[in-house]
């Protein structure tokens, strides 16, 4: 296999699927290098690039614009249409930024997320637990068009680490909130999915 060329697609169901696109990554292997892939409904590309790190999260923003994540920079980048880089986003205040969401705003800014791992004694929390435990806690950003953070929210906050109840307490990782996905509200709020504790939070922008 030419190490050079896209990975093929291999359609195996076609039911009359919707028009459109398909935004894709595939992720290194040893004879596969990374790419962004944009797929027809038939298996066929329609562009594809070769990128230098594992490129996740691949989309067509609400904006038009493309945008992706390289893992290696821990950044995301925004194209336009024909692929012309436009901007990079990042976590601001020291955390290291997460390829899970990027939601670029009307006004231009963006809400970020990072996974915020913190040594917590759990043996004064659950019986058994690990009393040099790494709990990843999840951090919440807006960065403004300079990249200033102008709003962040720490799950250590306002999550109990106990809620996440199908997680081993006594491990000695704990992953307790596993942000997804944001959403912004109508009402200007924020919402965000939180995987290990199997809801969906709203988040009040004034009291957090």
């Amino acid at each position: 296999e030419n190490p050079f060329v896209a990975p093929s697609l291999t359609v195996s169901i076609s039911n009359n699927p919707t028009p459109g696109r398909i935004y894709m990554n595939n992720f290194r292997t040893t004879t596969v290098p990374p790419h962004l892939l944009i797929a027809n409904n038939d298996g066929s590309y329609f562009y594809s690039r070769e990128m230098p790190f594992n490129s996740p999260d691949y989309k067509k923003l609400p904006n038009g614009k493309l945008s992706y994540f390289l893992l290696q920079r821990q950044k995301f980048y925004m194209e336009d249409v024909n692929y012309n880089l436009l901007d990079s986003f990042y976590c601001g205040n020291g955390y290291t930024t997460d390829n899970h969401e990027l939601k670029v705003l009307d006004n231009g800014h963006a809400l970020l997320m990072s996974y915020d791992p913190q040594t917590v004694d759990m043996s004064v929390i659950v019986p058994g637990g690990n009393p040099n435990a790494t709990v990843i806690g999840l951090i919440i950003q807006e960065i403004d068009v300079n990249k200033n953070v102008v709003f962040q929210w720490r799950s250590w906050d306002h999550y109990n680490i106990l809620d996440a109840t199908y997680t081993n307490m006594t491990a000695s990782t704990i992953d307790y909130a596993h942000g997804n996905a944001i959403e912004p509200d109508t009402d200007g709020n924020i919402m965000i999915s939180a995987r290990q504790l199997s809801e969906i939070t709203k988040i009040n922008r004034s009291t957090g």
